[in-house]
């Protein structure tokens, strides 16, 4: 999905199905590369670029949760994810494997989060 500014893309952000269990991801759907280029953050293109995932995802797939990962230290997506209804998923197994895929910090501290939100967290 993109953000337009007349024809220049200013954002985006896709959606894509994990339909088997591996090192890194539980199966399901998971909300991906969301981006915005820096001129235009702060005024909204994120959330409307996730409001848009969020209504095609529940209007198609309206019985599967919805997962993502994302920098905790990056407070403005992370609060927007949580404005949306995506709860921390605390699942040591998963961690660790994530862990392994996920670049950790200078201090080797590992900074991500998994979120999920599910239909009924509306």
């Amino acid at each position: 999905m993109l953000a337009l500014h007349g024809q220049k893309v200013v954002g985006h952000v896709s959606v894509f199905r994990q339909w088997e269990k591996t090192d890194v991801a539980v199966p399901g759907w998971w909300l991906t590369g969301l981006e915005v280029i820096p001129r235009w953050r702060g005024i909204g293109v994120g959330r409307q670029l996730v409001h848009s995932v969020i209504t095609m995802w529940e209007r198609e797939h309206h019985e599967e949760p919805l997962y993502l990962v994302v920098n905790r230290r990056n407070t403005p997506a992370s609060g927007l994810f949580l404005q949306y209804g995506f709860k921390e998923l605390k699942d040591p197994e998963w961690e660790r494997k994530l862990r392994r895929a996920y670049r950790q910090d200078r201090r080797g501290e590992w900074v991500y989060q998994i979120l999920k939100r599910n239909p009924v967290d509306q």
